[in-house]
């Protein structure tokens, strides 16, 4: 499943190797075909998720292995409103969410320990954001106030279980929303 996730991150960095390609790029995916890449299903995904025909919702397995998702790797999937995060990742790439302008609420599972700069930057319509973690993620960002979450609705809320109000209210790339 990670090598998936990988591949995936490799086609949206590219925009399906034509955009920055050389050859440490098709090394890469030539490596991950080899330890079994289903490409088809991958590029299956991606084909189906971007035709933007009416809302997207994207649900991973219950008993999913995914850790990483990669940098940019629902960038400007603007038909997304829906993104069921499974419970065994632990790191969101930058501008992972990036102009999901649909997106109006997202969960960030307990096992999340690092969020990428601009993660859900420029998401117009996101309104909750729930983070079920005690410690706050880390968050790497050169201006955490503004990067995270910048450009969200007016109104957005950031919910945190109680007994961390005060660690995110202190925590780099949190303490601006607070």
């Amino acid at each position: 499943v990670e090598a998936e996730a990988m591949y995936a991150g490799i086609l949206t960095d590219t925009k399906n190797f034509t955009f920055k390609t050389g050859v440490r790029t098709f090394e890469a995916a030539a490596y991950l075909k080899k330890l079994g890449v289903d490409v088809v299903a991958v590029k299956k995904l991606f084909d189906n998720a971007r035709k933007e025909e009416g809302n997207v919702i994207v649900v991973f397995a219950e008993n999913s292995q995914l850790t990483t998702i990669g940098n940019g790797a629902f960038h400007t999937l603007t038909k997304l409103t829906t993104f069921h995060m499974p419970d065994s990742v632990t790191s969101l790439g930058g501008a992972t969410f990036y102009n999901c302008k649909s997106l109006v609420s997202a969960i960030i599972p307990e096992s999340v320990s690092s969020i990428g700069r601009s993660a859900f930057s420029n998401c117009s319509n996101l309104v909750s954001v729930y983070c079920k973690s005690l410690t706050p993620s880390q968050c790497d960002s050169y201006d955490a106030y503004t990067f995270m979450f910048s450009n969200n609705a007016s109104g957005r809320k950031i919910y945190v279980p109680t007994a961390s109000v005060d660690a995110y209210k202190t925590a780099e790339g949190w303490k601006g929303y607070a």
